[in-house]
């Protein structure tokens, strides 16, 4: 038994040794500047609200309860309002990119492709499907968007634009929640009683 146990700790130091690959071929990986962080970030950031700032336009099409109609105005206009403003930034200070998000081809591409597949998606749901995949989208976005804000405000030297952006964060979180309420809402557990 007890060669059992030693064995199997030496295959397991071998395995766990053989998980790590270090080759002086390898280029060093540095993080990146904080710089390419603001710079990528508001570019990130300023393609983010701009689109979620569209997201009431589906409720042209679609009919739905008029809690989450509330909810997704709401979105797109706190999210519009962001975009106007990093527009702004952008003009008056050259340093403010929102242009070059910094991604690589198959990124942009696949990025590309989700929303071209979740449009289509959105637009052939109905009823609780269709409000079940506007919530979860919206909320990947809100988190995604809440972070990059929180991400970009620690090396922004502008206290008006870090002060934008510490309230985006907030905003973003708070309208989080909220779509995670109506989601639990919904939500029932049938596990064993």
């Amino acid at each position: 038994m007890l060669y059992r146990v030693h064995g199997f700790v030496a295959a397991l130091s071998l395995l766990s040794c053989g998980c790590v690959h270090i080759s002086s071929n390898d280029p060093p990986h540095d993080p990146p500047t904080m710089a390419a962080v603001q710079s990528h970030g508001y570019a990130l950031l300023d393609d983010l609200m701009g689109d979620e700032s569209n997201v009431s336009k589906l409720l042209i099409v679609k009919r739905e309860r008029p809690e989450l109609g509330i909810l997704i105005k709401r979105i797109s206009s706190i999210c519009g309002q962001a975009h106007e403003r990093l527009e702004k930034f952008a003009s008056a200070d050259p340093r403010v990119n929102i242009k070059d998000q910094g991604l690589p081809a198959a990124e942009v591409e696949t990025r590309k492709e989700i929303s071209r597949t979740r449009g289509k998606e959105l637009l052939a749901a109905k009823g609780k499907e269709f409000e079940l995949q506007l919530l979860l989208d919206q909320n990947e976005a809100l988190t995604y968007g809440s972070h990059l804000a929180a991400t970009i405000v620690r090396g922004e030297e502008s206290s008006t634009r870090a002060d934008f952006l510490r309230k985006l964060s907030v905003e973003l979180g708070q309208l989080r929640q909220r779509v995670v309420s109506i989601l639990l809402e919904g939500y029932t557990w049938e596990g064993s009683k």
